[in-house]
């Protein structure tokens, strides 16, 4: 399978470093050592390279000649490219029983073939034949297209995934081939024009990875960038691959001045530069102007709501020493883009001040214009109402819904509702019941949100929920509604599941079943644990899967049988 590995010049500047931190007699060893872990087949060619071979030592200069009318090695890569376009490699469709699915099976030799074409292409670029490896590369790479036919390459996965050499480094290799072998007039438009016919991988292919493909400066540069940055200008700027080049070339071109002028300059994807133009600033820690860079790009967004979350995030991270205006930045985030990454954020940055509850209060007021709150099933404006003190409110929503449809309001509202209407964290007991994970259920709702964009992650929503529950202050009379109206919730799901013979449920419901008679055994009802329990061994005396579930869910339960 291709792999993400580092590029040549990234390769030799780790190894450079390596080598000079050693001594030459721990540079022996390594090298003995590893002499030792070589099998037959490979040690004369580990002993070549320490052959004094002149011929092969010299810095050899590049052949640029284009096109290439003939040379072994194409008239080979032909040849092996007509056979996998006339199906020679390729026996059929059949069931694959370790992957589960219906593939291409046939004879994958082509895959070592492939790679070892590429190979001969890259050591052709290596040895300065640039027309040759152009050549070779664009025949390959251009061959991987076949597979959007059916009867060519066959294998377990696409012929991309199955080649070996890295394709992010190949096409760096062929771009910057293409680059040398096209007349300097010519080169902009030229480059343009095969680099966006490649298949698109996984791995960014940048002018930098052309650069590291050889490790030497790409040629006439500076002169290259004015126009590479006028044909990328002049193409679709639907293409990711044309959005990620233009603020490469203007930062190379000019520097942050380049980039600042992209973003000032631009009426299309205008915020997607100026959030080039403030991480590269962020990353030059020239914080100051960073911050004026997100305040002048805040000021100029209304019209593109993510981009203009994505800055106030980028301007909360920059206002780290500054609490007030880290609350306003992760505010102006939330606010252009709701999700609960950003709600949580906003929390958190919140109580730094001691102001949580206020600042959550505030964005209930201000919910008007957010239309991505309006869908009560979202599960995001119970999250809210709950964070800024507002339970019940969030029981009604929950009483109005329509039932398991909507699974992630239920998923917030429910486990909630349940543990602070027995008080149960304040229980001796707590710490042995099964109720404590439910609460774990709001952290699986939404963890698609909460992974950090700088690498670290903000606090589960069930500590936070644990945390107000532990504060709350709230009267009996008001805990034992939410109690009642989370234990015919589930209930009702409970219903659901069995009435439906829903056989893949059956652990889920008696489990919820059992937190339900912890609840009420935490908030001194034990008796009502027991009738909920016995009601639903006779309601469904029948559907005896079920009623083994049941029967495990109340065995395994320290408060039932303790």
């Amino acid at each position: 399978m291709n792999s993400p590995n580092p590029s040549l010049q990234t390769f030799i500047d780790a190894l450079e470093r390596r080598l000079v931190e050693m001594s030459t007699e721990e540079i022996r060893q390594s090298l003995l050592q590893h002499a030792h872990t070589l099998q037959n087949s490979d040690r004369a060619a580990f002993l070549a390279i320490f052959e004094h071979n002149r011929q092969t030592n010299q810095q050899q200069s590049s052949n640029v000649t284009w096109p290439v009318d003939s040379h072994p090695l194409l008239e080979e890569i032909d040849a092996f490219v007509d056979r996998i376009a006339s199906g020679e490699y390729f026996d059929g469709f059949e069931w694959d029983h370790e992957s589960y699915q219906e593939r291409s099976f046939g004879d994958e030799s082509w895959v070592l073939e492939f790679d070892e074409f590429l190979s001969e292409a890259h050591e052709a670029f290596l040895n300065g034949q640039l027309g040759l490896a152009r050549a070779a590369f664009q025949r390959l790479l251009h061959a991987l297209s076949l597979d959007d036919d059916v009867e060519t390459f066959c294998g377990p996965e696409s012929a991309m995934d199955m080649v070996g050499f890295n394709l992010a480094e190949a096409q760096a290799c062929y771009l910057r081939a293409v680059y040398e072998t096209t007349p300097a007039e010519e080169r902009a438009a030229g480059l343009a024009k095969e680099w966006f016919v490649l298949p698109e991988l996984d791995a960014d292919v940048s002018l930098d990875s052309l650069r590291q493909s050889r490790g030497q400066k790409l040629p006439e540069l500076e002169q290259f960038l004015p126009e590479w940055i006028n044909v990328l200008h002049s193409l679709d700027r639907d293409s990711p691959i044309a959005r990620e080049l233009l603020p490469e070339a203007a930062e190379l071109a000019g520097g942050l001045n380049g980039l600042r002028d992209l973003a000032r300059g631009s009426g299309i994807d205008q915020g997607e530069y100026y959030l080039r133009w403030v991480q590269a600033l962020r990353r030059a820690e020239r914080q100051g102007e960073a911050i004026e860079a997100a305040h002048e790009a805040l000021s100029m967004l209304d019209h593109d709501r993510p981009m203009r979350a994505l800055i106030a995030e980028e301007l909360a991270v920059l206002s780290k020493d500054n609490g007030v205006h880290v609350v306003a930045a992760r505010r102006a985030a939330w606010r252009a883009d709701p999700n609960l990454l950003r709600l949580i954020r906003l929390h958190e940055a919140a109580a730094q001040l001691s102001q949580a509850s206020e600042t959550m209060a505030d964005e209930l007021a201000a919910l008007g214009t957010q239309r991505a709150l309006d869908n009560p099933g979202n599960g995001l404006r119970a999250v809210l109402l709950v964070l800024a003190g507002r339970v019940d409110d969030a029981a009604t929503i929950l009483i109005q819904s329509t039932g398991l449809t909507d699974r992630s309001l239920r998923d917030v509202v429910v486990p909630y509702l349940l543990i602070s209407g027995c008080a149960g964290p304040q229980h001796p007991q707590w710490l042995s019941t099964g109720l404590k994970n439910f609460l774990n259920v709001v952290d699986r709702s939404f963890l698609w949100g909460l992974v950090g964009s700088y690498g670290s992650t903000v606090p589960p929503l069930s500590e936070l929920f644990l945390a107000q529950i532990n504060k709350q202050n709230a009267d009996q009379d008001i805990l034992s509604r939410r109690l009642e109206i989370a234990v015919q919730a589930i209930e009702h799901d409970v219903d659901v599941i069995v009435s439906s013979t829903a056989r893949d449920q059956y652990v889920r419901a008696a489990r919820l079943l059992t937190y339900c008679g912890e609840a009420l055994i935490l908030a001194n009802r034990p008796e009502a644990s027991v009738v909920l329990l016995q009601k639903w061994k006779t309601r469904y005396s029948r559907h005896s899967a079920f009623q083994r579930e049941l029967t495990a869910a109340v065995e395994e339960t320290v408060l039932f049988t303790g």
